[in-house]
């Protein structure tokens, strides 16, 4: 009998120190991804325990207008040509409330780590520029049809500058659409030796709705640095 209440003790003094291991992961902080400034993105997001080892993350992710592109180009991801309208992505905020989950803490000699999956729930708010004001390009004019005398069948090689151009790049309007986007991310949380501040490393996919397609799935790799 002795025994078995000694059993009951040290499995219960190893729960406590567990659940207070997970506590020690999921606090309120905040967190940000320091590099992506670089790439024209800034964002802040707090870290908010709704369980032992559960927590709501709220954040703003705003998107500059930071790049430059050739707008004569074929389509690309910041601007699309159609036969109807002609549209350039300006910037885009997204409202964040992922929900993470954490899973059992691992701590080594001078590393306490612990791993969580993140369901992502945001929504997107961007600004375009568009016109329907289209006129022909007049590189397709210049060229021969088929059959022509001159027609050159190489320059027909699925690689075409846009047919319709906007009458005016300076002359758009300005648009604002919404959409939402979800995910998962799968990452780890690393604390300080101290345990004031973290990092984080997580690699996300996000299911985006873009224009008139189905749901693209976008990677990503996210680095974060909270305190």
């Amino acid at each position: 009998m002795k025994r078995l209440f000694i059993l009951i003790f040290v499995f219960a003094f190893i729960g406590i120190r567990a659940q207070i291991a997970v506590e020690q992961f999921n606090q309120k902080s905040y967190a940000t991804n320091y590099y992506r400034p670089f790439t024209g993105i800034v964002d802040l997001n707090l870290h908010v325990p709704t369980t032992r080892s559960q927590a709501v993350i709220a954040g703003l992710h705003h998107y500059s207008f930071f790049y430059i592109y050739d707008r004569l180009n074929d389509d690309n991801f910041f601007n699309t040509y159609g036969s109807d309208r002609y549209r350039e992505w300006v910037m885009g905020n997204t409202l964040a409330a992922d929900y993470r989950f954490y899973f059992n803490p691992r701590q080594g000699r001078r590393v306490k780590r612990i791993g969580y999956l993140t369901y992502i729930n945001r929504l997107a708010i961007v600004q375009w520029r568009e016109t329907t004001d289209l006129v022909e390009n007049s590189w397709y004019i210049d060229q021969p049809e088929p059959g022509d005398p001159g027609y050159d069948p190489e320059w027909d090689d699925g690689f075409l500058p846009p047919r319709w151009l906007p009458n005016s790049y300076d002359n758009l309007t300005p648009v604002t659409t919404t959409a939402y986007r979800f995910g998962l991310e799968y990452g780890r949380r690393t604390l300080s030796l101290n345990g004031v501040s973290y990092r984080e490393l997580g690699i996300a996919v996000v299911l985006n709705p873009f224009g008139q397609m189905w749901y693209l799935a976008i990677p990503m790799v996210n680095y974060r640095v909270g305190f």
